[in-house]
């Protein structure tokens, strides 16, 4: 069984966004609506 190949499996790392800590409300926005395809967010200090 194929299950890699064109049209398959997308083999591209989940969209992950990366926010600042005094921006992490809209950061938690972006990944509970998951807009822009964001999947998770990293919260650098």
């Amino acid at each position: 069984m194929v299950v890699c190949g064109p049209g398959r499996i997308d083999l591209n790392p989940p969209a992950m966004h990366q926010s600042q800590l005094n921006h992490i409300e809209a950061a938690y926005d972006l990944y509970s609506y998951q807009r822009g395809g964001v999947l998770r967010v990293a919260i650098t200090l």
